[in-house]
């Protein structure tokens, strides 16, 4: 005879504190600064073809991410203001 299985146990969901969430952009955001400025240095110092799109390119990418970043690291702000 087969056996039945029984309803697996529902586990919750862990959800991160607030305040270690705005660690984590906080603490991505200024990794992603520091690579936005090396490439944009690198940007400006190279002259060959190749290296200079590529650099181009980092910028814009690190530049993005940093601005994103930004806007969340905001966001998180303004919820743990409306919380208190």
């Amino acid at each position: 005879m087969a056996k039945k299985r029984g309803v697996a146990a529902l586990k919750k969901a862990y959800s991160m504190p607030l305040s270690e969430k705005i660690g984590i952009v906080v603490k991505n955001f200024i990794v992603f600064i520091v690579l936005f400025i090396v490439s944009f240095i690198l940007y400006s110092l190279s002259s060959a073809g190749f290296w200079n799109d590529l650099f181009f390119l980092l910028v814009l990418v690190f530049g993005f991410l940093s601005l994103a970043l930004l806007i969340v690291w905001m966001i998180l702000k303004l919820m743990k203001k409306g919380k208190e």
